[in-house]
């Protein structure tokens, strides 16, 4: 239900996000100078809090095995960060959405693509873990068949099939990735560096906004699996 409830809000926000005008060179230039660096400092103070953050990581790691579940490292650090970073800046795209006084919706656009770029080095970790489980099949199935969050057009049958087959090859690589480097460092490092290439084409989002939330996650992400070391001692 929650799942559900999280898909509509993107879904959402995204159709809001394209029925706006992109903004200027300029305005881009003016919000990643005045804007961008109270986020990255606001941010960076939070996870700079050691003893908060394994806190939180540790309660999270009980509530697993109060369930009877383990809970990896990495697997703790991803949804940490996706908790705090992701829903952080897509609320604050929500709240802009309506804010009157966000004249040309200037915050909107930039908490929106953030956000969305902020999510894509967790998802890879994501795709990465499920299919070292052999989790993969399933999500891949669910993923060709629903409709695009952001264009909500479905691909047609044959798109389909090869969207599958280019899934199992992709997927495969970034298994196989996590299971030679399992802090994953390397691959939301490769991850950032292939978002730009991928954006020069893309018109969707805007490349400095999106390019910065996938640069910070990736930051996050290192540091908060750093301070997870105490509870997952080496054997």
């Amino acid at each position: 239900m929650v799942e559900e409830l999280e898909t509509k809000i993107v879904k959402n926000l995204a159709q809001f996000r394209l029925a706006l005008e992109n903004p200027s060179e300029q305005e881009v230039e003016l919000t990643m100078n005045d804007l961008y660096p109270n986020v990255v400092d606001k941010v960076t103070a939070l996870f700079a809090n050691r003893e908060l953050i394994l806190k939180m990581l540790a309660r999270n790691k009980a509530s697993y095995k109060s369930r009877g579940e383990e809970i990896s490292r990495r697997q703790n650090s991803i949804s940490l960060v996706a908790d705090i970073m992701v829903y952080t800046f897509q609320n604050a795209a929500v709240q802009f959405r309506d804010d009157p006084k966000d004249v040309d919706h200037r915050f909107f656009k930039f908490y929106f693509d953030f956000s969305q770029g902020s999510r894509v080095p967790l998802a890879m970790m994501e795709i990465a873990e499920n299919e070292s489980y052999g989790l993969g099949e399933d999500l891949r199935l669910a993923s060709i068949a629903a409709p695009s969050e952001i264009t909500g057009i479905e691909n047609a049958a044959g798109d389909q099939a090869n969207d599958y087959l280019s899934m199992i090859r992709n997927d495969a690589k970034l298994a196989e990735r996590i299971i030679l480097d399992p802090s994953g460092f390397s691959l939301v490092g490769e991850t950032v560096k292939k978002v730009e290439d991928v954006l020069i084409s893309n018109k969707k989002f805007i490349r400095e906004y999106f390019a910065a939330g996938a640069a910070l996650t990736r930051d996050i992400y290192k540091k908060v699996y750093e301070f997870a070391a105490p509870l997952y001692p080496e054997k």
